[in-house]
This record gives C-alpha cells, structure tokens and sequence, in this order.
C-alpha cells in the first residue's frame, strides 16, 4: 500500500514559499498550527549523467532515505538553513506562495524546471525533512505540535541544543573527521556535508586543513547533555553512510574520550542514533496508519547492518509504535 502522507496533495497545505533556481528548488513548510518554517533544498538529476542515473537508482533503496533525512536533521542542529538567511538569499529571486486550495504556478519555474520536477521536488524536499514533522489528524504539522511523537534523539536536540558556535564549530569538525576516517572524504560526502555544515563555520576545505581536534579543544565543549548532542550526532553520521567501518569506530571512541563522556552515556548517544535512523524506517513501515511488510522487513535489516540485534530493533520498534498511540 502506498503512503498517502507523501502524496503531492497532502504536503502542498504546508508549502509556504517555494523557489526554483536553475536545477535547485528550496522550499519553505510551514507548520499550519504553530507557524513554523521549515526550509529543504533539493536539486534536479543532471540530465543524461551517469552517476545521476545511479543517484536516480539509489532513490528507491531505504539507505538513500536514510541519508537524506539524516542530513537535514545534522544540518538544522548545526544551525544550516535557518529560515532568515533562506529568506536572505531568496529576496531577489522568484517565488510563489501555495496556500492551501491554490495550484502551482509554472511560470516562475519555467526557466530550468519542468512543472513536474517542481512537484517531485516539492516533495522529495519534504522527505528530506520528514522527521521535524509528525502526522496528526490527517494533516502534518510540526513535531513541536505533537510532542509525544518525537525520537529519543530529536528530545535530545531540544533539551540540549548546540547553542553556541564553538559547540556548532566543533560538531562541524567532528563530522568532518568522522567522514574522513575511512580513508578520505569522496566528493559524494563532500557535497553532502556542504549541505550539512553552515558556511559560516567554514568551508569544508578551510575544515578539511585544519588538524584533528585535540583533547583541549574538545574539553571545551559545554557540558553535560550537549556533549552527548554532539557525540549521537557524529554516530548518526557514521552509521548512515552503509559503510560503517573500524576507522569510524577509532575515531569515535577518540571523539568520546575527548569529550569525557562516560561509557554509559556514550552508548546512549550511540543508541540514540541507531533508533532515530530506525524511526526513519518504521515511519515508512507504519506511519500511515498500515502495516507495510516489506517495509518492515527492510527495517529490521537496517537495524542489523546498524550493529543491532533482531530484539533490540523490536523493542526499537514497540517504543516507536508506543510514541505513534
């Protein structure tokens, strides 16, 4: 059965402001209840490429999912695409507004987009940031209006949020160096942590030439709660790239003893970065009110190729199921 909450017709209500810019549109949802924005970018295949085609093949897997979500929820707890630099950088170009009831309008697109690649990425946008939102009375509307759905890892976020641009700087680094431990950033994870890391923590070449963090450096991260924002962040990283490998591992405990996160909590952050990637999967599964098997299938060999054990991804998923009512 096909998820009607990803239809065209069921996101368009939150579809605030939308701008088409060459291949690249960037949108802008708007929580009908508490008015928040939230901004996704998403770019057109390059046309008769083949590493696009492969891209384009890559869609259908739930890793490529995975990724997506995965990072645009490091990007928004790094502080990237927030709604007033979006808006400062989309002052002089066309956009249009889709309240509800109203159609989209072409003629702003026209340029580089067809009508039908605006609506694709009008709602491959929303995926990418599917998880800020929950589904609640036949409509979206943002987590923040239905508390009790959020991940263990996006309560973290807001009861610890990195507040500071040190802390912001430092998550920047520590995701760098995570991507870079298995033998190098390839130029698919580059531009990807482009889209993650603001510009204003600095580029990902200015980040790729300074050395790894030191003990000192990490020391200063604030503590308590956010030093576990920080390290479930790195994990999250390190575990949805399907590759997971020792490298990651190394630099993971390094990053840890750095931070002086105990062991137990350092697993806690691990733990919580292995359930947000599976909450990503059971929304697929369940959370259009149905019962997808395949879907479900692909989520528990998810969570084994995570590290996890068939139990703990069913308790993962009764807790998931729990939070849903």
């Amino acid at each position: 059965m096909s998820d009607q909450r990803f239809t065209l017709e069921a996101i368009r209500p939150l579809v605030s402001q939308c701008n088409p810019t060459g291949r690249h549109l960037v949108v802008t949802f708007t929580c009908p209840v508490t008015r928040r924005h939230v901004n996704a970018r998403w770019s057109a295949p390059q046309r008769n490429d083949v590493a696009s085609r492969v891209a384009a093949s890559a869609k259908q897997s739930m890793w490529y999912e995975m990724r997506r979500q995965a990072h645009s929820m490091l990007a928004t707890a790094l502080g990237h695409g927030m709604m007033g630099r979006v808006a400062s950088q989309t002052m002089d170009a066309a956009m249009y507004a889709a309240s509800p009831g109203n159609s989209y309008s072409t003629a702003s697109a026209a340029r580089n987009l067809s009508q039908g690649e605006v609506d694709q990425g009008v709602v491959e946008a929303f995926q990418s940031v599917a998880s800020q939102f929950a589904w609640a009375g036949n409509r979206w509307v943002h987590s923040s209006a239905a508390q009790q759905v959020l991940s263990p890892l996006d309560a973290q976020l807001q009861q610890h949020p990195l507040v500071t641009r040190y802390d912001r700087l430092l998550a920047a680094r520590m995701l760098y160096e995570v991507a870079a431990s298995h033998g190098g950033v390839s130029p698919e994870e580059r531009s990807h942590l482009e889209d993650v890391i603001d510009p204003e923590l600095g580029s990902i070449q200015a980040l790729a030439q300074r050395p790894p963090l030191s003990r000192a450096e990490l020391a200063e991260a604030s503590p308590g709660g956010v030093r576990v924002s920080l390290l479930a962040l790195a994990w999250t990283l390190a575990l949805v790239d399907e590759s997971f490998d020792e490298g990651e591992r190394r630099k993971l405990a390094e990053l840890t003893q750095g931070l002086g996160v105990p062991q137990g909590e350092a697993d806690r952050a691990r733990d919580l970065a292995r359930s947000w990637i599976l909450d990503q999967a059971f929304e697929r599964a369940f959370g259009w009110g149905g019962h997808d098997v395949t879907a479900r299938e692909m989520a528990v060999d998810l969570g084994r190729r995570i590290g996890m054990s068939r139990e703990e991804v069913e308790i993962a998923e009764a807790r998931f199921q729990r939070r849903r009512g």
